[in-house]
């Protein structure tokens, strides 16, 4: 449009008569070249505003008419979309490691703990941002598996201490990056309720047999002394 108004203005200026025509072309270049300006400028605007709101998490902005605008609204749309599905998961995935029966906690460089679920905070009262060599016992299985600069990765079957007791449990330490640095993420499944009922169960299982045994055992030597009894 900008180029037709100029070849209007072209035409009248070397025209001696027309100098209607070629204000008016000149003026139509002028208000096209404004109009291109603003449409320019408010566009900056929305895209600008766009950028400071994803900077800032705030999905809440909405650009008004206009194909940019609409598109700038459908991607900020998405976007709060997105956040909702992504809150809903970790609202999901936290409930989930709270309410799970072993106790997760985990590990940083500097040897510190946090206690990741409510089991975790039962099994340690006291221990979250501690060290894990004060709450396990320092040179103890358990925080020798836990420290990330000596312990192994892996299953191990251990024996340990707390307040609550002894325990025994079978420890899982794996190795996650969290922040961008790595952190030790460990799950302590106690096994000594498991333990004490096969204890007990295989107690029964011997009891059983025994009594089995001697009740034959017993038998023949009840029939013989009835027999002795009654040939004598």
């Amino acid at each position: 449009a900008i180029a037709a108004a100029w070849a209007g203005v072209t035409w009248a200026w070397a025209r001696p008569d027309s100098g209607t025509l070629l204000l008016l072309s000149g003026l139509l270049v002028a208000g096209l070249i404004v109009s291109l300006l603003r449409f320019q400028v408010r566009h900056d605007r929305d895209l600008t505003r766009f950028v400071e709101a994803i900077g800032h998490g705030d999905l809440s902005q909405r650009f008004g008419p206009g194909p940019v605008a609409e598109a700038l609204d459908r991607a900020t749309a998405r976007l709060r979309d997105e956040r909702q599905v992504a809150g809903e998961d970790a609202r999901f995935q936290r409930a989930l490691v709270e309410k799970t029966p072993v106790p997760l906690i985990t590990v940083d460089r500097e040897s510190r703990v946090r206690l990741l679920n409510h089991a975790a905070r039962a099994l340690f009262p006291d221990g979250e941002g501690r060290p894990i060599q004060a709450i396990a016992g320092a040179g103890t299985p358990l925080a020798q598996a836990c420290d990330p600069a000596i312990g192994r990765l892996g299953r191990t079957l251990l024996a340990f201490d707390t307040a609550a007791g002894h325990h025994r449990a079978i420890v899982t330490v794996t190795e996650v990056v969290r922040q961008r640095a790595p952190i030790r993420l460990v799950a302590i499944a106690p096994i000594g309720g498991e333990l004490d009922a096969a204890e007990v169960a295989a107690q029964a299982d011997l009891v059983r047999v025994l009594t089995h045994e001697i009740m034959n055992s017993m038998t023949p030597i009840t029939s013989l002394a009835r027999s002795a009894a009654t040939l004598m």
